[in-house]
C-alpha cells in the first residue's frame, strides 16, 4: 500500500489507453494511488495546469514507452516526458523517481525518450500486463522513498486523479453469497482439456523470485485407483504454501491442465510467470509410503535440490510440512509465527479418516450431485466418525447440505445439517480456510449479513494468496456496479490462478459488459484455447467482434461449425445455434426450430412468454400474423394470471401491453405499459433492468416510437445498465425492434459512436 501522498503518475499515448488501463488497476488492486488521466486530451490552460501540478507531486513517473510513442515525434505525453525530465535534475543522484514501462519489444537502444529514462532500467509489459513482480517493483521503489522522501507530494488534482479504492466491508454479504454459490455449485469434471501454449499475461521476462507452481504429483502406487492420495498430498502441499504470505503460488485450478504433460518446465513457467516448478510423486505401499520431489529453478532448468521421504503412511503430514519449510527456505520466504504454526499442524490424527476424505474430495469436484451426496457424504460421516475433530471434513459435510439447501428449495433440515456440521468443524479448528469458506455459506443462506462479514473478512486476513476470496469480492463489486473494484479484483485474482476458466469467464463478461471489447476478446480467446469443446466460450468469443463493430462474419462461421442437424443429438448445439439465430434476428432460422420443436423449443435464458414474443415477432418480420397471434394470445393470458396475483408486476404489465399492442389494441397496450413505467420508476435504478428495457422497446410496437429511442438512448449511455449488454448492433439487428426500422431518430441513435462508447 503506498504511504499518505504517494502516488503513481502513468504516461502514455492515447492509442495505449487498454495498456495503461491495465497497469494502473493491478496498482490500485495492491491500494497504490494512481494518477491516470482517462479523458484524454482535454485541452484548455487549467487540464494543463493539473497535468504539471500532478507530474510535479507525484512519487513515481511511470512512462509507457511502444511503437505508438515511437511513431509519435509530436504529442502531449512527450511534454509530461520533459516535465519528468526537468523534474529529475533536481534530485539527489541515485533518487528513484523514473520507472520506464515497454510494452512491446521496442529497443531501448535507439528509442525516442529522454535521457534519463535511457539511464533508468526499463521493465517490459508485453500489452500492459503487470504481474507480481512489477508490483512488487514499484511498491518497494515507493517504501524506498518513503524511508527517505524525494520532496513533498502535492494532493491529487480533483478531475483527473483516480485514487486507489479500499476494499468497502459493506459488500461482504453479496460477496460471500457469491463465494458460497461458486463452491456449492457443480463444477464439472476435474479433467481438463488438453491446452495449446498459451503466453499468459504474467509470463514476461522478470517474473517475482518468490514465485512457485506445484505441478500435480504422480502416483507412483501398484493401486492406480489410489490416485486420490497423491492428489491429496499435492494440494496439500499447495495449500501449505498458499497459506505463506511472502510466496506468490500458483493455486491448484490452473496446475491440473498439466498432468501428464509434455511440456518443458521453462514453457510451463514461462505460461504461469512463476520462478520456480515443484515436480512430485507418490508411492504407497502397505503402511509405507514414499514421496519425492524436485525445486526446479525454471530459468535455467537447474535442480535446487531433490528430496525422498521414506516414511510410515502415518508420517504424511510430517513430509509435507517438511517439504514445505525446504521450498520456504530455498525461495528465502520468512514465516511469521502464525505461518510456522499453520505448516505444523495436522489436519487430523487419522491416516484413515485423511484417506476418506481424500476420496470424498475427489466425488465432490465431478460435481454430480447425487455421486457427491450418495458416495461423498458417507465416506465424510465415516471420517468424523474415527476423528470427531476433523475440521476439513466437517466443513466438507456442511457445503454438502449446503448445495443441496439450494438444490432442495432452501430445505430447513438441509439447513440445520450445515449449521451442525460448522459449528463441529469451528470447534476443531475455527481459522481453517474451508471452516470459514463454509461459514460464509452459511451466512448467505441465512441472509445473516453480519455472519459472512466476519467469515469473509477473516479470509482475506488471514489467506491472502486465496484466488477465491478475490474472485468473491469482484463478483460481488460486479454485481453493484462498482466496476474499479470489479476489474481490480479479477486482476488480482487472475494473478494467483492465471487459468481458472470460472474467473476468466466472469472476467471477459465484465470486460464485455462494459465495452471494453478488445481486453474481453483476448481472455475469450484464452478460454477457447483451454477447452475448444466449449460451445458457450465459442459463442462469447464469436459474439465480441459482432458488438463491438457489426461484423456477422464470426457469427456466421461458428453455425457452419455447428450443422443443423446436430440440434437434436446434442442440447449444446441447440442452444449455439439458437443463440446466434436470436443475435442475428434470424427470422427463417427461428421459425424453422419451433416448427421442428412441435411449438416448444428450449429457449435457454427465456421464459416462456419471452419464447414466444420472440417466436411471434419472427413471424410478424414475415408478415404472418395468423402464426404470431395464438403465441400473443398466450402471453396476453399468461400476464393476466400472474398480474391477478401480483398487480404490480412490471415484466407482467410490460408483456400484457406487448400483447394488446400486437393483437391490434394499441391503446390498452400502452395503458399497461404506462402503468409499468410508473411502477419502475418509484423503484431503485439499479433494480428490474430487463423490465425498464423491455418497457422502452415495447412502446415502439404501442406507436410510441419516439419515447422507445429515447428510452433506448437512456439505457445504451448508462453504467447501471451495462450487465444487460444493450449494444447499438444487437438493436440493428434484434427482431425487438422491428417497428423501429427505417425510422431517421432511431437510426441516428444507433450510428451515434457515444452509444458504444465504453461504459467505465
Amino acid at each position: 500500500m503506498s504511504a499518505p501522498g504517494q502516488s503513481v503518475f502513468i504516461s502514455y499515448a492515447r492509442e495505449d489507453l487498454a495498456a495503461a488501463r491495465r497497469i494502473a488497476d493491478a496498482l490500485s488492486a495492491f491500494e497504490v494511488e494512481v494518477w491516470f488521466d482517462e479523458a484524454g486530451l482535454e485541452g484548455g490552460d487549467a487540464w494543463d495546469q493539473k497535468i504539471r501540478r500532478q507530474v510535479k507531486g507525484c512519487s513515481l513517473f511511470i512512462p509507457i514507452i511502444s511503437a505508438q510513442t515511437q511513431a509519435r515525434r509530436e504529442a502531449y505525453f512527450r511534454l509530461e516526458w520533459k516535465l519528468a525530465e526537468e523534474r529529475t535534475h533536481l534530485m539527489a543522484e541515485g533518487t528513484a523517481f523514473l520507472l520506464p514501462i515497454a510494452i512491446d519489444h521496442t529497443p531501448e537502444d535507439g528509442a525516442l525518450v529522454p535521457e534519463s529514462f535511457q539511464r533508468t532500467q526499463w521493465m517490459r509489459l508485453p500489452r500492459g500486463v503487470p504481474d507480481t513482480s512489477f508490483i512488487d517493483r514499484v511498491r518497494a521503489l515507493l517504501e524506498a522513498q518513503r524511508q527517505s522522501p524525494i520532496g513533498p507530494a502535492q494532493a491529487a488534482v480533483p478531475g483527473t486523479a483516480r485514487p486507489t479504492k479500499k476494499w468497502p466491508w459493506s459488500i461482504v454479504a453479496a460477496a460471500a453469497a457469491i463465494m458460497a454459490a461458486w463452491s456449492y455449485w457443480p463444477r464439472g469434471s476435474d479433467r481438463p482439456a488438453a491446452v495449446p501454449p498459451i503466453q499468459h499475461p504474467t509470463a514476461v521476462a522478470a517474473v517475482v523470485v518468490k514465485s512457485i507452481a506445484v505441478l500435480p504429483f504422480t502416483n507412483m502406487s501398484d493401486d492406480k485407483d489410489s490416485g486420490y492420495f497423491a492428489d491429496g498430498v499435492h494440494e496439500d502441499i499447495l495449500t501449505n504454501l498458499t497459506n505463506v504470505g511472502a510466496l506468490r503460488v500458483i493455486s491448484r485450478t490452473s496446475m491440473m491442465q498439466y498432468r501428464d504433460s509434455k511440456k518443458s518446465i521453462h514453457q510451463i513457467a514461462d505460461e504461469l510467470g512463476v520462478a520456480y516448478l515443484l515436480e512430485g510423486s507418490v508411492r504407497r505401499s502397505g503402511n509405507k509410503v514414499r514421496v519425492t520431489g524436485q525445486l526446479i529453478r525454471a530459468a535455467t532448468d537447474e535442480h535446487v535440490w531433490a528430496k525422498t521421504y521414506d516414511r510410515d503412511l502415518t508420517d504424511v503430514f510430517v513430509i509435507q510440512t517438511e517439504l514445505s519449510h525446504e521450498i520456504a527456505l530455498a525461495l528465502q520466504a520468512v514465516l511469521t509465527p502464525r505461518e510456522n504454526a499453520r505448516l505444523e499442524e495436522r489436519p487430523t490424527q487419522s491416516v484413515e479418516a485423511y484417506e476418506l476424505y481424500q476420496q470424498a474430495l475427489t466425488l465432490m469436484r465431478r460435481g454430480v450431485e447425487k455421486v457427491t451426496l450418495d458416495q461423498a457424504l458417507p465416506l465424510l460421516s465415516r471420517a468424523v466418525e474415527i476423528d470427531p475433530n476433523y475440521a476439513k471434513a466437517w466443513a466438507a459435510i456442511s457445503k454438502i447440505h449446503g448445495r443441496a439447501y439450494w438444490r432442495e428449495n432452501k430445505s430447513p433440515v438441509r439447513l440445520a445439517s450445515m449449521r451442525e456440521a460448522l459449528t463441529r468443524a469451528e470447534k476443531s479448528d475455527p481459522n481453517d480456510y474451508n471452516v470459514l469458506e463454509a461459514g460464509a455459506g452459511l451466512g448467505a443462506a441465512t441472509g445473516d449479513r453480519a455472519l459472512v462479514n466476519h467469515y469473509l473478512q477473516r479470509i482475506i486476513e488471514l489467506f491472502p494468496n486465496r484466488t477465491e476470496a478475490y474472485l468473491a469480492l469482484a463478483l460481488a463489486a460486479h454485481s453493484e456496479q462498482r466496476w474499479a473494484d470489479a476489474l481490480a479484483g479479477y486482476a488480482k485474482a487472475r494473478l494467483l490462478d492465471p487459468f481458472n476458466v470460472e474467473l476468466l469467464a466472469r472476467q471477459a463478461d465484465t470486460l464485455r459488459s462494459l465495452r471494453h471489447f478488445a481486453e474481453g476478446e483476448e481472455i475469450e480467446r484464452i478460454l477457447v484455447r483451454l477447452n475448444p469443446e466449449d460451445n458457450d466460450a465459442a459463442l462469447r468469443l464469436a459474439r465480441t467482434p459482432f458488438r463491438r463493430m457489426g461484423s456477422t462474419r464470426e457469427l456466421g462461421a461458428l453455425l457452419a461449425k455447428f450443422p443443423a442437424e446436430f440440434e437434436k443429438e446434442d442440447p449444446f448445439v441447440h442452444y449455439t445455434r439458437l443463440e446466434v439465430m436470436i443475435e442475428l434476428g434470424d427470422a427463417d432460422g427461428m421459425i424453422r426450430l419451433w416448427r421442428a420443436s412441435g411449438g416448444d423449443a428450449v429457449f435457454r435464458d427465456y421464459s416462456e412468454r419471452e419464447a414466444r414474443m420472440l417466436v411471434a415477432e419472427a413471424y410478424l418480420s414475415k408478415k404472418d400474423f395468423a402464426s404470431a397471434r395464438p403465441l400473443m394470445e398466450k402471453n396476453r393470458d399468461s400476464a393476466l394470471t400472474e398480474l391477478a396475483v401480483n398487480p404490480a408486476a412490471p415484466g407482467a404489465l410490460n408483456d400484457l401491453g406487448l400483447a394488446l399492442a400486437i393483437l391490434g389494441d394499441q391503446e390498452a397496450g400502452r395503458a399497461k405499459l404506462t402503468q409499468a413505467r410508473e411502477i419502475l420508476r418509484q423503484m431503485p435504478p439499479d433494480q428490474e433492468k430487463v423490465a425498464r428495457f423491455l418497457n422502452a422497446i415495447n412502446r415502439a410496437w404501442a406507436g410510441e416510437k419516439a419515447e422507445a429511442v429515447a428510452g433506448l438512448t437512456e439505457i445504451l449511455r448508462s453504467p447501471l445498465m451495462a450487465k444487460l449488454e444493450v449494444n447499438v448492433y444487437r438493436l440493428r439487428y434484434s427482431l425487438l425492434t422491428l417497428p423501429l426500422r427505417g425510422d431517421p431518430v432511431f437510426e441516428a441513435m444507433l450510428n451515434d459512436p457515444k452509444n458504444n462508447a465504453p461504459l467505465f
